[in-house]
């Protein structure tokens, strides 16, 4: 037997008995017995008259598949004299095999994690399949990472029930490492972007020189600014830190910690750091590997996590140390294209050179379960994604960002209804999961399963709700991102296709023929219904924005607007009123923002850094251009702070300062602000006669006393900075 599980000990479970007979079984095997036992004497009005013998034990018994599954959780179900065996080189594959069991025999499904399973309670249950075996694609790690409260009971247990092995984000949570042990589920020790917790006081007091410089002084926050990755002395101390941290831990040694830098790009500009000739990730990947000799001194077979992320993306010109396990993030792509595709290529040749040049141990970390309130039906791309890093590569672990299956009153958490996604996306997340398992699957098979199983008679009216927003998802060019804005996303896919009408028709029908099912079906349309019905109520919200401007030096005919939102949002009001008015000469255009300010004395602009920022950091607005007819195309910005700080930026990846020709000016008065843009249309490339439509967000930053609780982005029609096809546009005269 494997030596990881030789404590385990085998069970039997006799289903018709009054209580489920074990002996000291792990913690996974005994909850996969009391699973089967509930769900089967749920579903069964008479006794199933079956032995079962339940346990990673009984795998000895199987030659061919101990042999076939060996270091991974997949199991086996088997029929032999007289008795059912589920059993599996892993306790949490036991687990797996009894819900594999029960789908396999009957109708039930787990919906949605905040749901009542849906299933036909037959007379007698019959198990005609019991002989099979099953392997997992990505037999390390495969699951998810629930963001925001970084974990939730009900959406844990529905992850395990669609066989992940990754359930929890935060181990600092009530019952999340309880559950984890339960499940037998990965224990994720350390965290996320937990770098910053390994520089202390102490040690800035001591040596500032480990700390990372801006703005020729050193900074204490790793949180705004990363350590120095040159100083190689910084890298030990950290990593002595790493080790006590490490010595802290219930198990002994660890199997596994994170060490993840810091969510930001902010990078030390010391006269050391300049100096080096070395990209920003061999820095980093030479800075762990020295902070990996002060872990392996101490725990030589610990497994460290860190992130291929942002910073770190790029593989380095460096061997990684061959305990780092790298869990790559192919973040920002279009999730609507694969990896294979020419819109992500540069994710693809970065894994490929990750695998194939740098030799490292990845983890593909994916953004995939995000932005779900409105359909993202990417399953397909995810198959076909998940195919070449797993069969190509080799890559073996798997797992992606969600949010959790709740409401607000549930978490405390104001405005945050996690459930949305789930009211819609649910069917999504059950088939990503599946395909997690086998990415070789048929994601219409399985699509036409979730539905028939979760929506019964309801299914095909269901089925034609989603289908039109499917094509229309892949017939339009728009990218599909991780933070896809569901309303955004119901104007471009729903509302401008025209489908609003046969889509309410669909909804109508599932929901006649969803009153004669149980009430979990009922619930799961009502839901749908809800979600669909917000959209509709918020449609004029998100329309896109015109402006005629017409040709004057008169600004009391200039065109003007106040139609201001939050950024990205449904039409909700910012705490301060903004307007622009804007004209033209046929060879400038002009734009004026009054902002109104209820504490303008209070209002907060540091000074840009003309080396850094060249962009707000302060109360300021600015006016972002489209310079081509391409969707997220070519764009610059120009802004304007209330004291009179100017910037502007290019979008050249990374976005680098423009220097066009340009003015502005700044009147502060009792009640606000107001700033006059003078933009020369030749500095950017236009004329007012070729370029008669113009896509343009006007943006205002709302900032007071540097608290982060008032910082507001206000935009013209609520628009969102980074996706074009949000914008306003300008219509020349």
């Amino acid at each position: 037997m494997n030596s990881l599980h030789s404590e385990c000990l085998a069970f039997a479970v006799v289903v018709a008995s009054a209580a489920c007979a074990h002996a000291s079984g792990t913690e996974p095997e005994k909850f996969a017995a009391e699973e089967l036992q509930h769900w089967l004497g749920a579903i069964s009005e008479a006794p199933v008259m079956e032995t079962f013998k339940v346990g990673t034990e009984y795998l000895d018994l199987f030659p061919d598949d101990k042999a076939a599954l060996a270091g991974t959780d997949g199991f086996a179900v088997r029929r032999r004299d007289g008795a059912i065996y589920i059993t599996s080189p892993m306790p949490r594959g036991v687990v797996y095999g009894v819900y594999a069991l029960i789908e396999r025999n009957t109708d039930m499904i787990f919906p949605r994690a905040d749901s009542e399973p849906v299933f036909t309670r037959v007379k007698k249950l019959e198990l005609r399949e019991a002989d099979f075996r099953e392997r997992p694609a990505f037999d390390q790690l495969r699951g998810w990472w629930i963001c925001g409260p970084m974990y939730h009971a009900e959406t844990e247990l529905w992850y395990v029930r669609q066989r992940c092995s990754m359930t929890p984000a935060m181990l600092s949570k009530p019952g999340v490492e309880e559950r984890a042990r339960k499940y037998g589920t990965f224990i994720n020790r350390g965290g996320g972007h937990n770098m910053p917790g390994f520089y202390t006081d102490e040690m800035f007091a001591a040596h500032p020189e480990y700390f990372g410089e801006e703005k020729g002084v050193r900074q204490r926050s790793i949180t705004k600014v990363h350590p120095c990755f040159s100083n190689l002395d910084g890298a030990h101390a950290a990593g002595r830190v790493v080790v006590e941290r490490m010595k802290a831990l219930p198990e002994q040694p660890p199997l596994r910690y994170s060490i993840k830098h810091a969510d930001h790009q902010t990078l030390c500009s010391c006269a050391l750091c300049k100096a080096n000739p070395d990209s920003v990730s061999t820095r980093f990947f030479k800075y762990l590997n020295e902070m990996m000799k002060e872990v392996r001194a101490v725990y030589p077979d610990t497994i460290i996590v860190t992130f291929g992320y942002q910073i770190t993306a790029e593989p380095p010109a460096v061997k990684v140390d061959d305990h780092v396990l790298v869990s790559f993030c192919p973040y920002v792509k279009d999730d609507k294209r694969s990896i294979l595709d020419p819109e992500n290529a540069k994710w693809k040749d970065r894994a490929d050179r990750w695998v194939k040049d740098g030799g490292a141990h990845l983890n593909w970390r994916e953004y995939f379960g995000d932005g779900m309130a409105f359909p993202r039906p990417i399953a397909p791309v995810v198959a076909r994604d998940l195919r070449y890093i797993n069969s190509e590569l080799g890559i073996r672990s798997v797992f992606a960002e969600t949010t959790p299956d709740l409401t607000p009153d549930k978490l405390n958490r104001k405005g945050r209804v996690y459930s949305q996604s789930w009211d819609v996306s649910a069917m999504e997340y059950w088939i990503l999961s599946r395909l997690m398992w086998d990415p070789n699957q048929n994601v219409g098979k399985l699509r036409a399963e979730y539905l028939r199983r979760a929506y019964r008679r309801a299914a095909p009216a269901v089925a034609r709700f989603y289908k039109p927003i499917i094509d229309a998802f892949y017939a339009s060019p728009a990218k599909s991102r991780f933070d896809a804005n569901q309303y955004q996303e119901a104007m471009r896919y729903l509302f401008k296709t025209g489908l609003e009408a046969q889509c309410r028709e669909a909804l109508d029908e599932a929901a006649r023929q969803a009153a004669g099912e149980p009430p979990a079906v009922a619930a799961l349309v009502a839901r749908l219904r809800a979600r669909f019905d917000d959209w509709c109520a918020h449609k004029t919200d998100f329309e896109r924005q015109e402006l005629s401007v017409p040709q004057t030096g008169d600004w009391s005919k200039a065109a003007a607007t106040d139609l201001f939102y939050i950024r990205g949002s449904t039409g909700r009001t910012p705490p301060e009123h903004s307007r622009v008015s804007v004209r033209h000469d046929a060879q400038t255009l002009f734009v004026r923002f009054r902002c109104d300010d209820s504490k303008p004395s209070r209002l907060l602009a540091p000074p840009f850094d003309p080396a850094r920022d060249a962009d707000l950091v302060g109360d300021g607005v600015k006016v972002i251009i489209g310079l081509d007819d391409k969707t997220n195309g070519v764009t610059v910005s120009v802004s304007c702070d209330v004291n009179g700080n100017r910037g502007d930026l290019r979008s050249t990846r990374p976005w680098r300062q423009f220097n066009a020709e340009w003015t502005a000016s700044v009147a502060r008065d009792k009640g606000g602000y107001t700033v006059d843009f003078a933009l020369p249309l030749k500095s950017f490339g236009l004329d007012a006669e070729r370029n008669k439509n113009l896509d343009v967000c006007f943006y205002r930053l709302i900032q007071h006393d540097g608290k982060p609780g008032r910082r507001k982005i206000a935009t013209w029609g609520g628009a969102d900075p980074r996706r074009r096809e949000t914008w306003g546009v300008l219509k020349f005269e």
